[in-house]
């Protein structure tokens, strides 16, 4: 099949294209490093994915209607493409915007003027869901729009509803849950627990140690998108989450526990718009055949090694 990626630099992305790859599919991974983690590490990862014959890769001033809609047949597009975090969205919420709404609306609107109308698996975000104090999040009703990112999520999902019902554009959505893995940000959890624990440096809690996450190794995540596309209904959303929460003073035991260290932390307030536990229903993708490969220790294991190696490498 011919795929185009969007954010296919990015964490997420670039492990999707490598599984694409290996299974034989045509890909064009575009992605603008807007936000610029890890910036070369990213481009040498974005540009070994082109190793592959059957890759080929657009910056962001090269990707317009010419290069990608008129010259390939698209059949699939995954829209990862979009500027991450809670916390900074609050005083960049017109980058935020930008990125996130205006420029997925672009491209659909390009979808439109295609050859073929690519079926649009988007990737959303656990952050659009009200906190349930008792309950997994099921797929539908529970909204609950704290933050100027989970704002740009939910538009996103709004947008692909906007595009099937005047454009028949079809559509599914994998809402995701705290991912994690090889080249994840380094802003994020895990990844910074890790490398307190390798290097003997404080990590810095938001909230309580106590908050609890449904961590998502990236391969099943990666999994799941592909599950939703060839088996999701259009129209639906689904949970691509693990189904089980732990808190972050566990997921910081079976860190200490596999490198053999310890890790010092320094707590500080919660940031607005955060919630204390997120915990998926993944009922739905269950039936569709997904089923995680990675619990959370196996996931870890397979992260430290990556950022022991990633440490040894500097």
């Amino acid at each position: 099949m011919n795929i185009l990626v969007t954010g296919s630099a990015g964490f997420i992305g670039m492990n999707l294209c490598w599984d694409l790859l290996e299974a034989g599919h045509k890909v064009i991974g575009y992605d603008n490093f807007s936000h610029d983690y890890n910036l070369f590490e990213r481009q040498t990862a974005a540009f070994h994915v082109g190793d592959y014959e059957n890759y080929s890769f657009k910056r962001a001033l090269t990707f317009n209607k010419a290069d990608i809609f008129q010259f390939e047949d698209i059949e699939i597009i995954y829209a990862l493409g979009a500027i991450p975090g809670i916390n900074p969205s609050w005083t960049e919420y017109k980058r935020y915007y930008h990125h996130n709404i205006y420029g997925f609306n672009w491209l659909l609107d390009k979808a439109v003027e295609a050859k073929t109308k690519p079926r649009v698996v988007l990737a959303s975000s656990s952050s659009i869901y009200e906190e349930l104090a008792h309950a997994s999040y099921d797929d539908a009703p529970f909204i609950s729009l704290d933050n100027p990112y989970a704002l740009s999520k939910f538009a996103q999902e709004k947008i692909c509803k906007m595009y099937w019902d005047s454009y028949e554009i079809p559509f599914v959505t994998g809402r995701l849950f705290g991912v994690y893995g090889i080249f994840q940000r380094p802003d994020l959890f895990i990844y910074s627990a890790i490398n307190a624990a390798i290097n003997e440096t404080d990590i810095t809690i938001y909230g309580n140690i106590d908050k609890q996450r449904d961590f998502t190794y990236v391969d099943d995540v990666t999994d799941g998108l592909k599950t939703i596309a060839e088996n999701g209904k259009v129209g639906e959303a689904y949970n691509i989450c693990s189904g089980i929460p732990y808190s972050l003073e566990q997921t910081m035991e079976m860190i200490c526990n596999i490198t053999g260290k310890s890790i010092n932390t320094l707590e500080s307030p919660q940031h607005k718009g955060d919630k204390h536990r997120t915990w998926g229903n993944n009922s739905k993708l269950l039936a569709l055949g997904w089923k995680p490969k990675f619990d959370l220790e196996a996931g870890l294991k397979a992260q430290i090694e990556w950022q022991e190696n990633l440490n040894e490498g500097r």
